[in-house]
């Protein structure tokens, strides 16, 4: 082995023997042409629309309906249900026999709810009270 394959170089007062590499400078900076895809929640999306539930509420309550496709407020009607007898018989096992029995059937608030659409008489739902 040759004596200058072991040391280092010598280094001179003047130039390095380091060799460097030129870095362009650009006056302004580049641009990349990318090609980007439509963002997803730009695409049209038919959605049918259903009418929320109904049946919670023995009252009028907004809602839209799915075969007329109107903002409407239902209409309620109210029939005998379950609760409706249940009173009656317990009115009538106190006592009440001579028509006062029957007052739940005079009550709104002791029938069952049934919502339909006033437009197209849709039918939504019930409300049972039982």
């Amino acid at each position: 082995m040759e004596k200058s394959e072991l040391s280092p170089p010598p280094y001179s007062s003047g130039e390095s023997s380091i060799p460097t590499i030129p870095i362009p400078v650009l006056d302004q900076p580049r641009t990349i042409p990318v090609q980007m895809a439509p963002p997803a929640y730009a695409q049209t999306v038919f959605v049918p629309v259903h009418a929320a539930p109904v049946t919670a509420v023995g009252f009028p309550v907004p809602a839209i309906c799915p075969r007329c496709n109107q903002s409407v407020t239902t209409r309620v009607e109210y029939e005998s249900g379950a609760l409706t007898w249940i009173l009656v018989g317990a009115l009538a096992f106190v006592g009440c026999i001579f028509g006062c029995c029957l007052i739940p059937f005079c009550i709104d608030s002791c029938k069952d709810a049934v919502h339909s659409c006033p437009n197209c008489q849709h039918y939504f739902g019930k409300y049972r009270r039982l």
